[in-house]
Formats: structure tokens, C-alpha cells, sequence
């Protein structure tokens, strides 16, 4: 929580008074599309981009006629050191890549596509493979569907 939403919500606490006076500005938090899914072994992370993504529905709809635009961001994998960093149950690095993440998007095309998307002022960006998307349609779609569709999945 500290560093997926506390952060950002201090780091926009920081600037928004700033984007308010000038009557300009776009803030773009990144939460994750397990905070739009949930999936297993990612509870606590699930959680804190999820409280990210409804603190900035709450903050667009706050300063929507202030001239401050609000963005979330909705990564799905992609091919970072970030699972080798990641602590296991007894607080150690991993140490190995997760088999999803090895498979993700490249770092440059996920960074095109989120500059893209700011640029052309979008609000709920989802950047991820097919798998990510359709998850996150079914998701709207029928949620029980998805649920039954994640537990046959195997996500470590």
C-alpha cells in the first residue's frame, strides 16, 4: 500500500494544487490490471491497484471542470526484473523470472502505447497481450465468468 497507493496519492496531494492555479494538467497514476482482476498470490498487490484506480476515479470526477485531466494506467506483464526482485514467503528475492512476465511486452512497446494514449488524453488505459484483454472485458461482461476462468488459470 505504501508504494502502489499511498504514494501516488501524496505525490498527486504534492502537484494538484499547482495543476488547480493554472487550471492545467494531467495526472497519470499507475495501477496494474490485477487491480481491475484480482489473481491469485496477488492479493495484497491486487488491493492497492485497485484502492489506486477508485482513488482516481474520485479525483477525475473532483476536478473534471478544473482543466486537470486524470489517467489510469492498467499494465498488464511486462518483461521487467521485477519478479527476481520480488520477496517470497520468507522475505527473499525470488530470484527467477515469472514465466508471464518473460512472456510480456517489450518495456519500449508498453512505453509507446502509454505515451500514446496520454497524449491523446486518454482516461482508462489498458495496455497488456490479448489474454490481459479479454480479461478485462469479461471482467464487465460477467464477472463469474472471469472468476471461473482465473481459478483454472495458474498464475505464480
Amino acid at each position: 500500500m505504501e508504494v502502489d497507493y499511498f504514494s501516488q496519492v501524496f505525490l498527486t496531494k504534492t502537484v494538484l494544487p499547482t495543476f488547480l492555479k493554472q487550471k492545467s494538467g494531467r495526472i497519470a497514476f499507475v495501477s496494474s490490471i490485477a487491480g481491475l482482476l484480482g489473481t491469485q498470490y496477488r492479493a495484497s498487490y491486487s488491493a492497492a491497484k485497485a484502492a489506486i484506480h477508485m482513488w482516481a476515479n474520485s479525483l477525475r470526477a473532483e476536478v473534471a471542470d478544473e482543466g486537470v485531466g486524470v489517467s489510469v494506467i492498467f499494465p498488464g506483464f511486462v518483461k521487467t526484473n521485477v519478479s527476481f526482485n520480488a520477496l517470497n514467503g520468507e522475505g527473499k528475492a525470488q530470484g527467477h523470472q515469472d514465466e508471464a512476465i518473460e512472456n510480456g511486452l517489450q518495456p519500449e512497446e508498453f512505453a509507446k502505447i502509454v505515451v500514446r494514449s496520454l497524449l491523446a488524453d486518454e482516461e482508462y488505459i489498458v495496455v497488456g497481450g490479448r489474454k490481459e484483454k479479454l480479461g478485462v472485458l469479461v471482467s464487465r461482461l460477467s464477472p463469474p465468468t472471469l472468476y471461473k476462468m482465473i481459478r483454472k488459470i495458474k498464475v505464480k
